[in-house]
């Protein structure tokens, strides 16, 4: 099966995509072993975030095509059969969707190479303070610290500023304003997650459960 033509400009390796997103499913239900299924998906996210850097990186947006869509379907299925659908989990399956449109356009048109290498690059912290923060590990209390403010500094320095000059920039210079209903939203997302993140103090990571401060760790890019 060769790459399936989306639009004249835009090619999708199909074959890829399924051996993928089956690679996905495998890695989640070989994690499961050991892990809970909130734990599996956190390394199955890190996984995706740290490829999606290096394909982003050469600008291979042929690979990052194929490669994040397999994971953002993966995720949307996960969250869509979970038990319960809340705000939250919601908000997550448009960001996949969203996710999966822009990676479709044509990237002339819409910068979703520069959108995941910043994303992803932005969320790299969050996924060892998730997987910190549910080891129960006196240990590990400095390396969450160590993360948290990795976070913080990361996080909130790509998501609020830089973002936000790519985003006016793309403002003033886009042909068109037909990709905003998913650029927006998701844009969005990012600026009230790094609010999140920025208010929540060390101590309050340290005491709380868990499930709270793993509200803090998106997938958003």
């Amino acid at each position: 099966m060769g790459p399936v033509i989306l639009t004249p400009k835009v090619e999708f390796d199909f074959k890829n995509f399924l051996k993928t997103w089956a690679f996905f499913n495998l890695t989640n239900k070989f994690l499961r072993r050991k892990y809970s299924k909130k734990q599996s998906e956190n390394i199955i996210s890190g996984i995706h975030a740290l490829c999606s850097l290096f394909f982003s990186g050469p600008n291979d947006v042929k690979r990052l095509r194929w490669f994040s869509s397999a994971y953002f379907v993966h995720d949307f299925l996960q969250l869509f059969f979970s038990k319960k659908l809340n705000i939250m989990k919601l908000g997550y399956m448009y960001h996949h969707l969203s996710g999966i449109y822009l990676l479709s356009q044509d990237s002339r048109d819409v910068p979703v190479r520069d959108m995941l290498f910043w994303g992803e690059l932005s969320n790299l912290p969050s996924y060892p303070l998730y997987h910190y923060l549910h080891q129960n590990n006196e240990v590990d209390k400095k390396k969450i610290i160590f993360f948290q403010i990795l976070q913080k500094t990361l996080y909130t320095g790509i998501r609020i500023p830089l973002l936000s000059y790519k985003l006016i920039n793309y403002l003033n210079t886009t042909k068109t304003y037909k990709h905003l209903f998913t650029i927006i939203p998701v844009y969005l997302m990012g600026i009230i997650w790094g609010g999140k993140i920025v208010t929540q103090s060390i101590k309050n990571v340290l005491e709380e459960e868990g499930d709270d401060v793993a509200e803090l760790v998106g997938n958003y890019y």
